[in-house]
């Protein structure tokens, strides 16, 4: 939203910009495994085990991406037998383990805190888009 807000809490914490505030006792659990669906957006492919940069809101942390699944065929929308790659244009479900645990959620649940991007690490481009499922 391009509205700024301001908000005065009881007793003073560290804050910054894309922290998330929530009532007590509707906390979100810190996730350091995520099941998202992706769509590659790069030439080179996707590699299971490969080391990527994962952007969630203000957050950047190293992620690493398993492909259990192959790409999904768009007619059938079932998913084919992978090869351990996903390639330009393909959507697949993936699990990724993230360095350390992030508040986030699926994106049927939370549309703004469901969605990230990966990131390659030598050379900083956009490689791919997903929602956690």
């Amino acid at each position: 939203s391009s509205e700024s807000i301001t908000i005065e809490l009881d007793k003073e914490i560290e804050i910054k910009r894309g922290d998330i505030l929530a009532k007590q006792g509707e906390e979100l659990a810190l996730q350091n495994e995520v099941l998202a669906e992706i769509c590659w957006l790069d030439e080179e492919p996707g590699k299971n085990a490969g080391e990527y940069l994962l952007q969630h809101g203000t957050k950047l942390l190293r992620a690493k991406l398993l492909l259990p699944f192959g790409p999904k065929n768009i007619k059938s929308l079932q998913f084919e037998k992978g090869e351990g790659k996903i390639n330009l244009n393909e959507i697949s479900d993936v699990n990724i383990k993230l360095e350390s645990g992030i508040p986030i959620e699926a994106f049927s649940t939370n549309r703004y805190n469901g969605d990230f991007i990966l990131i390659d690490l030598l050379s900083n481009k956009t490689i791919a888009v997903g929602f956690v499922k």
